[in-house]
């Protein structure tokens, strides 16, 4: 799945590696931090955090003045200033190439952004729109603007709304939107995505390179044919509706990536696609992990297709970024018997727990949200809204229709108190609990515990009436 991109990425390193050596044996240096240390070269991609005062993206401070913009937005490169505001907006995903000064401020050189998607909405549904055939998940990362940069609901995107869609790609050929932005309305659509398989005249498009396939595009209509292989990035303009899924295309033109080199520092933000015991991707790159790896928000086991994360460390010879950190967002994950379910709304209740499921939820068992019946024993993996209200799930599998006769609830500590924790805002008694691993006591316990960082497990059984009941036995889970 990954091997175009690698092979693309060990020729560039080999060129790399190999321009390095011979400027170094003529005496020069290879273009790599000073061997004082100051500054180490940097590529970082994700959604923009922050445009004040620079550009902030995972949790990076970059100055931007003199360096160079190329997006979507503008009809050619642009050089930014001090303030990156007037061009770049909250949620787009960019891609930035410059230096770190430290972990968390650098200097930007080169910054990338282009818009995934840019069509009419084709039907909307619980937490979801359709655009141009491309499901598109509205959780609770996204921001929504009207054409004038207000403020937008999802509401406002009705049938027929032009929109751009800046996101993360899923590992089902749709998209997880970061920003979502009212357009005029205009013929031709616009996608943007790597050229994954070919059929005669008919392109297979994935928003990752070896990806799921999100749009199909007939170039039969383009003269003279534009000359295309597997594993281009490549922006198409279509026009009419979609026959037999394909859409028509007006235009094609081959686009370069910003992409990182050989040793460089390199911070990805995205979902979780493929995942398999030696590594997992994220973005497109490939990332893998060795003991030093250190997991915030989580721990490995949590690395699952669906799940949203920050990968930093180092980019490999071979492609590959060798981790030495990754950032879950604070995930949950419950085990409990379905209470109700509400699809108009795209949600279910799990031991009093609100879950909601998009597009991008990965299915395991079941064949959609419908499929489920009260009683239902299921597992949830999710993250919490910023509000707490609801979990958006990630992966939700039916375990078995009879009801389970144990329920577990396991995330990241956002708050304790002298008896007990809140996991992922759920407050859980634990003053009647069984404490595991070796502590003396609850105290003993409660002492190793940090909110926000902290990852505890607690178990019911019998099953509960209610979280609100004392769980007969808690853990620390790492």
């Amino acid at each position: 799945m990954f091997q175009n991109a690698i092979d693309r990425r060990i020729l560039r390193c080999a060129l790399a590696v190999l321009l390095t050596s011979l400027v170094t044996a003529c005496g020069g240096s290879g273009g790599s931090a000073p061997s004082g240390g100051g500054v180490t070269n940097a590529t970082v991609t994700g959604a923009v955090q922050s445009t004040a005062g620079g550009l902030t993206v995972n949790g990076v401070i970059f100055k931007t003045a003199g360096a160079s913009l190329t997006s979507s937005d503008e009809t050619g490169p642009v050089t930014l200033g001090d303030d990156s505001g007037g061009h770049l907006r909250h949620g787009m995903v960019v891609t930035v190439r410059g230096h770190l000064d430290d972990a968390s401020h650098g200097e930007a050189a080169e910054v990338e952004f282009h818009d995934a998607l840019e069509g009419e909405v084709e039907t909307h549904g619980p937490g979801e729109v359709v655009v141009s055939g491309v499901h598109v998940s509205l959780d609770d990362d996204a921001t929504l603007e009207d054409q004038h940069g207000g403020g937008a609901t999802p509401h406002d995107l009705s049938v027929g709304t032009r929109v751009a869609v800046s996101g993360h790609a899923d590992s089902r050929g749709g998209l997880r939107a970061t920003l979502v932005r009212e357009r005029a309305a205009e013929a031709e659509r616009e996608v943007r995505g790597f050229v994954v398989a070919i059929h005669g005249a008919v392109l297979d498009l994935a928003f990752t390179a070896g990806g799921e396939v999100a749009v199909q595009v007939d170039l039969s209509g383009i003269a003279p044919p534009p000359t295309v292989v597997v594993g281009d990035l490549v922006e198409v303009k279509t026009t009419g509706a979609a026959v037999g899924g394909v859409f028509t295309a007006t235009a094609l033109h081959s686009e370069a990536e910003l992409e990182a080199e050989h040793g460089d520092e390199v911070e990805v933000e995205g979902i979780v696609s493929a995942a398999d015991p030696s590594g997992f991707e994220v973005a497109g790159q490939r990332v893998v992990t060795d003991a030093s790896t250190a997991f915030t928000g989580g721990t490995l086991s949590d690395v699952v297709v669906g799940a949203k994360l920050e990968a930093e460390g180092t980019l490999q010879a071979d492609g590959t970024l060798l981790a030495a950190k990754v950032k879950l967002r604070a995930a949950a994950r419950i085990s409990g018997n379905v209470d109700g379910l509400d699809l108009a709304a795209g949600t279910l209740t799990t031991l009093g727990i609100t879950v909601r499921v998009t597009p991008s939820t990965e299915l395991d068992g079941l064949s959609a949200l419908s499929a489920l019946a009260a009683g239902d024993d299921i597992e949830v993996r999710g993250i919490p809204s910023r509000d707490g209200s609801v979990v958006d799930a990630v992966r939700l599998k039916l375990n078995g229709t009879t009801p389970a006769d144990r329920a577990f609830l396991r995330g990241v500590v956002t708050a304790k108190s002298a008896t007990g924790v809140s996991i992922v805002g759920v407050p859980v008694d634990l003053s009647a609990a069984d404490v595991q691993g070796g502590f003396a006591n609850l105290q003993a316990f409660l002492d190793a515990v940090t909110p926000g960082q902290t990852v505890v497990k607690v178990r019911w059984r019998p099953y509960p009436a209610s979280t609100a009941a004392a769980p007969d036995e808690v853990q620390l889970d790492d």
